[in-house]
């Protein structure tokens, strides 16, 4: 199954909305296969980006998160994706160039684009 860096984004922005850490909520995101979902948290988890003990069940039918399932690594990664304005540009970038790249280079190049549009 090929990387997805929008589901990543998406998942990253499901979790950041549970409003209880200890509440687990089902992981569904739109469009997406549970199969689909349950390989991007794979990922995520061993980005550590996600943490599973407290934070994330792997269920029968799905998957099962809590708002306490983000590390800080995670909510780094959030904040640069977060604008939809500098995440179309990052990944535009990357459509129009190498097609893909790794999580780590997603982040560095979303932080390019953020601080250029601070001005720094």
């Amino acid at each position: 199954m090929k990387r997805d860096m929008e589901l990543i984004r998406k998942i990253l922005l499901f979790v950041e909305g549970i409003d209880n850490v200890s509440r687990f909520e089902r992981l569904e995101v739109a469009g997406y296969s549970s199969d689909a979902i349950y390989h991007h948290v794979r990922i995520l988890l061993d980005q550590g980006y996600l943490r599973e003990k407290g934070g994330v069940s792997f269920t029968y039918d799905g998957v099962a998160i809590s708002g306490g399932a983000m590390t800080y690594e995670g909510h780094d990664f959030l904040d640069a994706a977060r604008s939809d304005t500098i995440w179309r540009k990052a990944m535009d970038k990357v459509t129009d160039t190498t097609g893909s790249v790794s999580i780590d280079v997603l982040k560095a190049l979303l932080i390019d684009i953020g601080k250029q549009t601070l001005g720094l």
